[in-house]
């Protein structure tokens, strides 16, 4: 049976969406599956997938469920499809769609009440849905990428004194936060920042970063798992990087890019310790250098916030979800 994975790239999206899917993908296609990419029109995503070999079509960033099966190439008789469908909150409408159309469709981090209307629901967030929580939820349903998986497994070492403090807000970062905390920190000596692009980085902020003494710039890296595990200190964006971050072990601030991320944040600021900033629109530079040398200078604050990360976010969610993805192919 073929499995189709939906997910939108860009904008808010940023592309954290993308690497969790072919993670899976790559997976299930060492299990034997059949897999196919359906994504809005973003011409990054699109040669990234193109790269990897993994077909692809392209829908509307909001497409309605008819769209979404015209794109699967329709339904026909008995035939059964899956979607494993990673696009943030649904509709009723658009899953009752689906159902009643025979599709087995997987909601992935959806929180809408819509979800609990598909065949399975699986959210990393531990919280409740019209007064319930899924079957499948919590930070054990993170799905990393395999080299986050495999700094995740090694003894993470906290450092008396800080020297490399890595800052990355995602493959698309709108907001410019990279830019702001280049801005916040450049006064601040003592240590060195490795700032990490993303794919769609204005060449002009990547400019302004290198002429700094204490600051590195590199862009869409192919190694960020050995760079996190090496990093002292991170700052990273509410979404995907915040799970590796936990994995790994390494002390963290976090800075969003909206309102969805700023929650996700708080769940593990109250559960791990970590730092949120909240939405970066609202923070003066003031601000960020003050609690980056704040988390700095606190050594056993860095140790327990480490300790406390890596024992929040284990490092098996791909097999976990994979499993979930065969039982649901399975059953009639």
């Amino acid at each position: 049976m073929k499995i189709f994975f939906r997910f939108n790239c860009g904008n808010m999206w940023g592309l954290g969406h993308l690497y969790r899917n072919i993670t899976l993908i790559k997976e299930m296609t060492r299990r034997g599956a059949e897999c196919e990419v359906i994504i809005n029109d973003h011409k990054v995503a699109r040669e990234i997938l193109e790269k990897a070999h993994i077909p692809l079509s392209q829908v509307n960033e909001y497409e309605s469920a008819e769209e979404l099966i015209s794109a699967m190439g329709g339904i026909s008789g008995n035939e059964k499809k899956v979607v494993f469908w990673d696009r943030l909150d649904s509709d009723v409408p658009y899953i009752r769609k689906l159902a009643e159309s025979g599709v087995k469709i997987i909601t992935y981090d959806d929180y809408d009440p819509s979800a609990l209307f598909a065949t399975e629901c699986i959210n990393t967030r531990r919280v409740r849905i019209d007064n319930r929580f899924p079957r499948y939820s919590g930070p054990a349903f993170q799905i990393l990428r395999n080299d986050i998986r495999e700094y995740s497994r090694k003894r993470k070492v906290i450092h008396q004194s800080v020297s490399k403090i890595l800052l990355h807000f995602g493959g698309t970062d709108p907001l410019r936060i990279l830019e702001t905390c280049f801005d916040a920190t450049r006064n601040l000596e003592g240590c060195i920042f490795e700032f990490i692009g993303g794919k769609e980085e204005d060449p002009a902020v990547a400019q302004k970063i290198k002429t700094s003494n204490n600051a590195t710039y590199e862009q869409g890296v192919s190694d960020f798992g050995r760079r996190l595990f090496e990093a002292d200190i991170c700052l990273v964006a509410g979404g995907v990087s915040m799970y590796e971050a936990a994995a790994i072990g390494t002390p963290m601030i976090n800075i969003c890019h909206n309102k969805d991320q700023e929650y996700a944040a708080a769940i593990f600021e109250k559960s791990v310790g970590s730092v949120n900033l909240g939405i970066a629109s609202k923070l003066t530079h003031q601000e960020i250098f003050d609690v980056i040398v704040s988390l700095k200078d606190d050594y056993e604050r860095r140790q327990d916030m480490s300790q406390r990360m890596k024992a929040f976010v284990p490092s098996d969610g791909v097999e976990r979800i994979c499993n979930i993805i065969e039982r649901v192919i399975t059953e009639t």
